[in-house]
């Protein structure tokens, strides 16, 4: 995943709709640049979880991530695995 700090929402994300058969997500298209720093955990376990923001209302910077193909990945190693759980966190100010 990319190092929210180093990513520039002017130039780096673009709106966009993800339109599934069922409703319509928010969400953005994300540009490289070369200001990127990624954060990676090798060996990671099954007990350890990354939890990230992605997206924010007040304007703060979500956390561009994705999946990709593990090049040091041997043929007889287990996949990986991912769950997703979204979480609505609301403040009184």
């Amino acid at each position: 995943m990319v190092d929210n700090t180093t990513v520039d929402p002017q130039s780096d994300l673009e709106p966009r709709d993800m339109v599934y058969y069922e409703k319509v997500v928010d969400t953005c298209l994300v540009y490289q640049s070369s200001a990127y720093k990624f954060k990676y955990l090798s060996d990671q376990k099954p007990s350890e979880a990354w939890v990230i923001l992605q997206s924010d209302s007040g304007g703060l910077t979500g956390v561009p991530h994705t999946a990709f193909s593990n090049p040091l990945a041997r043929p007889n190693d287990p996949p990986r695995e991912s769950i997703e759980v979204r979480t609505l966190v609301y403040y009184d100010e």
